[in-house]
């Protein structure tokens, strides 16, 4: 599996991804290293804001 596909792949999804570093685990935690569309739409950050971060802020979600 090449590294475009997996890319298209996690762009063309509905669901949030967040990928981070591995380390550490303890406080403050991992940076983020990246986020799709799908997390960009539902969380309003944009991707440049979200990646680095150690954390974001808790999403609200609605439920209808």
């Amino acid at each position: 599996m090449s590294a475009s596909f997996l890319y298209t792949l996690l762009e063309s999804i509905d669901d949030m991804v967040i990928v981070t570093e591995i380390d550490p685990l303890d406080a403050p935690g991992p940076k983020i290293v990246y986020v799709n569309k799908a997390f960009t739409g539902i969380s309003g950050y944009t991707f440049e804001e979200a990646v680095g971060q150690r954390e974001v802020a808790p999403v609200v979600w609605t439920v209808f």
